[in-house]
């Protein structure tokens, strides 16, 4: 099961990171960068199954699902990316900064999704007329 891989890949690059703290604490961002690269590509095969279905779910639906759901999938890339920095700079001590990362992904996150909100309120309007 790929799960139990990413549980033994999370404890060891902890174990690992905790190791490096003690003995070089300036090497332990990188190591903290690796292990994020090498859980992302362990998952990245459940990724492209769960594409695979949307594309599928996409091809049936009309222009506006199939907008609404990419946007949703960027919104939650957008989110667990900055999720993940702001993670890193915290653990690294720079809390200004990943307060930072987080509001610059909100922000990102409303610009996202005005195009839905606009579609959302034309067809209000047309409802309420």
């Amino acid at each position: 099961m790929i799960i139990i891989k990413i549980i033994l890949i999370a404890v060891i690059c902890s174990i690992v990171a905790v190791t490096v703290r003690q003995v070089k604490p300036e090497f332990l961002p990188f190591i903290q960068i690796a292990s994020l690269l090498i859980l992302l590509t362990v998952s990245f095969g459940s990724i492209q199954v769960i594409l695979e279905k949307l594309s599928v779910i996409t091809d049936s639906a009309d222009s506006f699902i199939t907008e609404s759901v990419f946007t949703l999938f960027k919104v939650l890339a957008i989110a667990l990316a900055t999720r993940l920095a702001s993670e890193i700079c915290k653990d690294n001590g720079n809390s200004s900064v990943a307060l930072c990362t987080e509001l610059a992904g909100k922000i990102m996150i409303i610009v996202m999704c005005f195009p839905l909100v606009e579609v959302i309120f034309e067809l209000s309007l047309r409802f309420i007329e």
